[in-house]
């Protein structure tokens, strides 16, 4: 069993208002043993070759976005720094404009199943692959009744949403200082028009698709912003 959480984020109640800076450098070096291993170093050669940088910058944010939040406000969640990283790697991957154009499924299950697939081919353990895919599945899974997400699907949404929309009942788990540091080392080189244009692009081929789902509260229009 994997540890799991409360979701939605309003089920979570951060351990201060004011929530402590922390510098990149601690953060990228409380974690460089754990995500320094031979399938990571794997997963970032792969995932280089399929996503531009500025989606690759995106998953970087978006991991230590996270660690900090569960550092400040959830030191006693359990979780895997490695099969989280590799979570944040993959989580896109579905998005690119050929994966897109690849499939009828909605981005989000496409890119879990690629992940999974490539995972479990390099050798991953069947459960890291099977975290990773069900982070990725749920990363947009936005429910607005009490549930239950596996830590790392918790995770996700509190680094990407903070990412992308930086939206009050987010960024409140998290000093402005602790960003600027993050965005420094990983920068977004014009990552919230080009994450837009995905999601426009998507909504176009699938009318059907999960991204459909975010109109509802104005995602697209609150990402510009």
């Amino acid at each position: 069993m994997c540890y799991t959480v409360p979701l939605p984020l309003s089920e979570l109640s951060p351990s201060t208002e004011n929530p402590q800076a922390l510098t990149y450098a601690h953060l990228q070096s409380k974690y460089a043993a754990a995500i320094d291993t031979p399938l990571v170093k794997k997963a970032e050669a792969y995932v280089k070759t399929q996503l531009p940088l500025n989606v690759f910058n995106h998953s970087h944010r978006a991991f230590y976005i996270a660690a900090a939040i569960a550092e400040v406000h959830f030191p006693e969640w359990k979780w895997d720094p490695e099969t989280f990283y590799l979570s944040c790697l993959f989580h896109d991957l579905g998005c690119t404009p050929d994966n897109l154009k690849a499939t009828k499924m909605s981005f989000e299950f496409f890119g879990a199943f690629l992940a999974r697939q490539w995972l479990l081919q390099e050798g991953a353990e069947q459960d890291i692959a099977d975290w990773v895919a069900e982070t990725i599945c749920r990363h947009t899974d936005f429910v607005t009744a009490p549930a239950q997400i596996v830590v790392y699907g918790q995770l996700i949404q509190l680094g990407t949403i903070t990412d992308n929309l930086g939206l009050p009942e987010y960024s409140k788990f998290i000093n402005i200082k602790t960003i600027e540091g993050i965005v420094q080392a990983w920068p977004r080189e014009q990552w919230t028009r080009g994450f837009y244009d995905a999601m426009e692009l998507e909504k176009k081929l699938k009318p059907w698709s999960h991204t459909t789902a975010l109109d509802a509260s104005n995602f697209g229009e609150n990402i510009l912003k």
